[in-house]
């Protein structure tokens, strides 16, 4: 832990080599002088070379602690054995609350024993409190906050009271539909974040402040027709800093087939509320965290294929070293292919051009159309969002949107199907 003082740990706590895992959320967290972490283990790896499958009969779900000052490692919870293709929920988020000096424990990512369950750390005891499952949680008011199915869920902190809000009707500030794979939460500017597939809630769905609606759709990097989809905050944990919040948003992965690229498999963005903008563009993005002088960012070559695997590691891993300032300097260049076919009426977009000088949508159509372009940051109501209407002639054609003064986050509609119409978007 420091150049004086440091342990190797290999999971022994769980069972026998050869294991393989450890986490694929990121789920740690710092309370007093005690480190804690969770996520998954196989002990031992089990492989089946027929099928050339990892089967999950001896994968088990952990949390451990960490003592700072003896290096001593505790396995506080350990839970399975799985099935052949089945496991018990993964630890994906830890939350403390200190009322009652307890661990909140997020498990969505699984088959068995989801939910958010509580470990008391003076009782040395674990229960489950909701039986929605979760991903991620932030604390919000006096509330700890999970998503649920369609929704989010909110534990009282005082009393583990949990209330269920569904997001199912919740207007998009581009007038389009909103979507309900939900990722990440956190709290800006005594709001929730919200990150789903493709864009974000914000508002107070605790109705303190009253807001009407509780919360707003804001759309980002929601790709259309036969481009890959972009998660934020699904692997790799939003992190606070200089008053706003780092996302990260991945292509996604968990399939057998690997996704058709839209642009850059990493974007990171740094947002607060009214200012959203893109700072780094790279591979894709596994973790991140901050020091008092860095960004550090974790990448891999490699993705998540599911139920498949290989007897090897074949990815290759580095750490970035970004400074702070990088947040105020230009940001890099983006090619996005937005939509390969277009649908009638179908929303897409949610690009931020904030400090680009050159923004243009390239369109190849097989005849003319009408384009729709909304404009928008997280300040706006739904009522406010501006939106502007052009003629697209058929064949190739180009919209400079630096001419047209856009500088915000902008998404975007045809009225008319084209199967084989393909949008683009180069900044820089």
């Amino acid at each position: 832990l420091t150049k004086e003082k440091s342990k190797v740990y290999n999971y022994e706590l769980i069972g026998p080599p050869p294991r393989s895992g450890g986490d694929t959320y990121g789920a740690t967290l710092g309370v007093d002088d005690k480190i804690y972490f969770g996520g998954w283990v196989h002990a031992p790896a089990c492989f089946d070379f027929e099928s050339k499958r990892l089967l999950f009969v001896r994968k088990y779900t952990h949390l451990h602690e960490v003592d700072l000052n003896s290096l001593e490692v505790k396995l506080l919870f350990k839970e399975g054995p799985g099935s052949l293709d089945k496991w018990f929920g993964e630890i994906s988020d830890i939350v403390y609350n200190p009322l009652n000096n307890s661990l909140y424990l997020m498990r969505r990512d699984g088959h068995y024993n989801l939910g958010v369950f509580k470990y008391d750390r003076d009782k040395k005891e674990i229960c489950k409190i909701s039986e929605y499952p979760a991903l991620r949680a932030t604390i919000f008011l006096d509330y700890i906050i999970a998503d649920a199915p369609l929704g989010v869920q909110l534990i009282d902190m005082t009393n583990d009271k949990v209330t269920k809000i569904n997001y199912t009707k919740i207007p998009s500030l581009d007038k389009g539909p909103s979507t309900l794979t939900l990722f990440a939460v956190t709290s800006l500017r005594n709001k929730l974040y919200v990150f789903s597939e493709g864009g974000v809630y914000i508002g107070d769905p605790t109705g303190t402040y009253g807001y009407e609606p509780h919360s707003t759709f804001m759309r980002l990097f929601h790709m259309g027709s036969n481009c890959a989809r972009y998660i934020p905050g699904g692997r790799s944990k939003i992190v606070p800093f200089a008053g706003g919040l780092l996302v990260p948003i991945n292509i996604q992965d968990m399939t057998t087939k690997p996704p058709r690229a839209a642009g850059p498999t990493g974007i990171l963005l740094f947002l607060d509320e009214s200012f959203i903008k893109v700072v780094l563009t790279t591979g894709r993005i596994t973790s991140i965290t901050t020091t008092p002088d860095s960004i550090l960012i974790g990448t891999a070559t490699g993705e998540n294929a599911g139920l498949l695997s290989n007897r090897i590691d074949y990815s290759y891993k580095n750490i970035l070293k970004l400074p702070h300032d990088i947040i105020n300097r230009t940001p890099p260049p983006l090619t996005l292919t937005l939509t390969i076919g277009i649908s009638e009426g179908r929303y897409f977009g949610g690009i931020p051009l904030t400090g680009y000088k050159t923004k243009r949508l390239i369109f190849r159509l097989k005849k003319e159309n009408k384009l729709h372009i909304y404009e928008y940051d997280g300040s706006f109501k739904p009522e406010e969002t501006e939106e502007d209407i052009y003629t697209i002639k058929g064949g190739k054609s180009v919209l400079d949107l630096g001419e047209q003064g856009y500088s915000k986050v902008v998404s975007f509609m045809l009225e008319q199907n084209d199967e084989k119409g393909k949008v683009y978007l180069e900044c820089y």
